[in-house]
């Protein structure tokens, strides 16, 4: 039998809770976005990547975390923004599994994006 001591076992409760209030944080995300445009978007995944390299790329910068947050959320906002326009916005009479499709490969087109330039 393994034996763990009281700081590791408050560590690993600390662990799993956060990890769990991020996964919370995914599906809410996930679930507002189908709410509102009754789409299920699988680019969610790669917005939440793209603020992530915006705030690591500020924080080799020495930038204080306030505004790593703000920038990481400006930089989801207006690619969001940009995904809408160019690719949901003009399909939105099409039918669910063409908007699905579509949704697939706005992910694939910013996962390829992210994989040329980081």
């Amino acid at each position: 039998m393994i034996a763990i001591s009281g700081d590791e076992l408050v560590q690993q409760l600390v662990n799993a809770l956060s990890l769990g209030a991020i996964y919370a944080l995914f599906a809410l995300g996930l679930a507002v976005v189908f709410s509102v445009m009754g789409l299920l978007n699988f680019a969610y995944g790669e917005l939440v990547t793209v603020a992530g390299y915006a705030m690591m790329m500020l924080a080799r910068e020495g930038a204080p975390f306030w505004l790593m947050a703000l920038v990481a959320v400006l930089v989801a906002v207006v690619i969001s923004m940009a995904m809408e326009f160019v690719a949901f916005r003009p399909l939105r009479s099409a039918s669910p599994v063409v908007r699905l499709f579509t949704s697939f490969a706005v992910a694939v087109i910013i996962q390829n994006l992210i994989r040329q330039f980081v």
